[in-house]
């Protein structure tokens, strides 16, 4: 099993000195934090073969880049031989730019000893705090029991103690050491809190705040194996020597995802405080191509952890990004990440990353014709577009891609319809993939219809069903359209029906088959597009869009026990027409016993009426919602590349997060046309906002 270690601490006065560029205060506001990665060089800095990497046999993980007048010092990590993540060294390397370094002394070396005996056999995470009262550089490091795996337990590092030396030179200049005992700072025991496991304490990382001192460690459940959970909790003392007693009563940090490793604390210039911290081996749910971060006004109590992704950003040298090591800000504004990451020899490497951070303030939603808005947000972390328009098979989206349905084909591939807007109109069109960020692309699964039949305009917008013996399809059938080359589907929109042996198809239409129709008089006089499908009990319900010609939009319910026959709708949708909402898909939470429905939501502004936010409403009852319980899952303040417009929502579990597809224009267009497919995840469990 890889090891998956603590980051370092730095004193954050000092690691986010600057010039340039200041932050705006933070006065009594709701604010987002977005960390997005901008740059990155072709490869590290730091690698197998850099001068003073001799004798380093596995490469770097963790640890910390400081800023000081010399230029940036990196405190790190260093696995240099056998066995591995055990025999280890603590390093101090500088370089005046960045880019070219010089290992500068070796802290401290491990025993190595193998056999359960020396609390020091492997020692991780060096991390430099700078002790201003007494000008003296402390630094706090990991110190591992280790011995061979046995009995379901991970025993390489285990019973981890934190450690600390003291610079023997007084001053600033003393982080160059050389360094000497101070003694043990934090052990495994019977104050340990109930989220520490066999690892012991993995991390330790001191800030200050609220005019004390706290610290970030922490742990994981190593005597089980697969380990499920890495959580952080915090400490807290009157003086950085301590002594330092945990924060039981808030530990662990709920921070909102299963694993959270070694974060590390910057102070912003406007007083928010940023933990960036290693966001875990499969945590991103994209191959391991993101860090975490999260954000407090306090220093004490913390946001949910978001991911920056280094994804299609940065050169792809590195085949797993690892931890990041700093937060520095520049001159320009912009923010150095240097981080560890493998490359595509499971070398550990030090890379380099250029950020960016946008602090936006959340404003009540308010809606030009007064339509009902949002007060809370359950947001989602984008990671951009992951199927762009243009290149189908035979020019199938040369025109846009959008309005999709997300779905499983098996245990390894996933299915995606989604409307391809091509030379003849709107059809449902098929592409297929394994990770939900790369995605071959199929073609049409639908056909038009003849002339005169009611889907011989548009066939698109094809939602599934597998009922344990066959595929059943149900789709958005019109025979009109707004003129060529857009060929925009126009009311009424019409559910129909298609069935196939395979997730892949063929489909064949049944055209005998009319679910439901739009009925004159109605709130869906016009529309009764198709929806997400619940099997409850011993009867089908689905969550159909539906809307009248003055379109007042809502979601509604249709039933029935066979669906090959004709469903009823109820008599009232799930939520008023007021709510201007269509298009739908549900996740159920068996942690909470929670239906949420996530949904498109129409706003209203100087330019009209279009799809500005996906939202989702919960309930504990299929049958009955609430339209205050709802929350904004994602719109243009949290999208990273559309900013105005954001299109319909499919969603699906995807390892421990909930994977959210949705189509959107980019930047600041409101066209139905050459749109392309966004992904965003979310973190599980999903809880309504308090």
């Amino acid at each position: 099993m890889t090891r998956l270690i603590c980051l370092l601490s730095i004193f954050f006065a000092i690691s986010s000195c600057s010039s340039g560029k200041k932050d705006p205060p933070l006065i009594n506001a709701d604010v987002r934090v977005t960390i997005e990665a901008i740059s990155g060089g072709d490869g590290p800095v730091i690698t197998k073969g850099t001068s003073g990497s001799e004798g380093n046999k596995y490469g770097f993980e963790g640890g910390t880049v400081i800023r000081m007048k010399d230029g940036y010092h990196l405190f790190t990590s260093e696995m240099t031989g056998d066995p591995r993540w055990v025999k280890m060294k603590l390093a101090h390397w500088l370089s005046p730019d960045g880019n070219q370094w010089e290992r500068k002394s070796t802290i401290k070396e491990s025993s190595g000893d193998f056999t359960g005996r020396d609390p020091r056999a492997a020692v991780w995470s060096p991390m430099p705090f700078y002790n201003v009262a007494r000008g003296l550089w402390l630094l706090h490091y990991i110190g591992y029991k280790s011995k061979p795996d046995s009995a379901g337990m991970w025993l390489s590092n285990y019973e981890g103690r934190v450690f600390r030396l003291a610079s023997k030179t007084i001053g600033l200049d003393g982080i160059d050491g050389p360094y000497e005992d101070a003694g043990l700072i934090m052990e495994p025991g019977k104050d340990s809190d109930p989220f520490e496991g066999l690892q012991g304490t993995d991390s330790f990382y001191p800030y200050e705040a609220a005019g004390k001192y706290y610290a970030f460690y922490g742990s994981a459940q190593t005597q089980h194996m697969p380990i499920s959970l890495w959580q952080v909790g915090l400490a807290r003392a009157d003086n950085p020597e301590g002594p330092w007693k945990r924060c039981s009563e808030m530990n662990p940090v709920d921070l909102g995802i299963s694993f959270t490793e070694n974060p590390i604390v910057t102070k912003l210039d406007n007083g928010l405080y940023v933990a960036v911290m290693d966001a875990g081996y499969d945590s991103t749910g994209l191959n391991r191509s993101a860090f975490g971060y999260s954000y407090s006004r306090d220093g004490i109590h913390w946001s949910k952890e978001q991911l920056c992704y280094i994804e299609n950003k940065v050169a792809r040298w590195w085949s797993m990004m690892r931890t990041p090591l700093c937060l520095i800000k520049e001159k320009d504004g912009n923010y150095t990440v240097f981080h560890t990451a493998y490359d595509r020899n499971n070398y550990g490497s030090i890379g380099r990353l250029k950020v960016k951070i946008r602090i936006d303030t959340i404003k009540p939603l308010q809606y030009a014709d007064n339509r009902p808005g949002c007060k809370y947000r359950m947001e989602a972390t984008d990671v951009g577009v992951v199927l762009h328009y243009g290149d189908g098979p035979d020019s199938c989206d040369i025109s846009g891609a959008r309005d999709l349905w997300l779905f499983r084909a098996n245990d390894s591939v996933f299915c995606m319809h989604y409307d391809a807007a091509g030379p003849r109109g709107w059809l449902a069109s098929l592409a297929t993939s394994k990770d939900l960020i790369n995605w071959t692309k199929k073609g049409p699964v639908l056909q038009l219809g003849s002339k005169n039949e009611p889907d011989s305009k548009s066939a698109s917008y094809g939602t599934t069903y597998f009922d344990g013996k066959k595929w059943h399809m149900f789709y958005l059938g019109t025979p009109n359209v707004t003129p060529a080359p857009d060929f925009i589907p126009a009311f009424p929109y019409l559910n129909m029906k298609a069935e196939s042996e395979s997730p892949f198809g063929p489909w064949i239409k049944k055209k005998g088959i009319v679910p439901f129709a739009p009925l004159e008089g109605t709130f869906y006089s016009s529309t009764t597009s198709p929806g997400f499908i619940v099997k409850n009990h011993d009867e089908y319900l689905m969550f159909f869009s539906a809307a009248d010609y003055t379109i007042k939009r809502t979601i509604c319910i249709a039933r029935t026990k066979d669906l090959d026959s004709r469903w009823k709708i109820d008599s009232l949708p799930i939520l008023s027409p007021e709510e201007q909402v269509e298009n739908s898909s549900l996740y159920f939470e068996e942690s909470n016993k929670t239906w949420f429905l996530f949904t498109n939501h129409i706003g209203f502004d100087k330019d009209g009426e279009y799809t500005d936010a996906i939202w989702v409403y919960w309930s504990k009852d299929l049958n009955k919602w609430d339209p205050d319980h709802k929350a904004v899952v994602l719109d243009g303040n949290n999208c990273k590349w559309s900013f105005r417009c954001i299109g319909l929502p499919s969603v699906i579990k995807y390892k421990n997060r909930l994977a959210v597809l949705y189509d959107a224009p980019g930047d600041q267009s409101i066209s139905h046309m050459r749109r392309s497919i966004g992904l965003a995840f979310m973190n599980l469990p999903l809880n309504p906002p308090e």
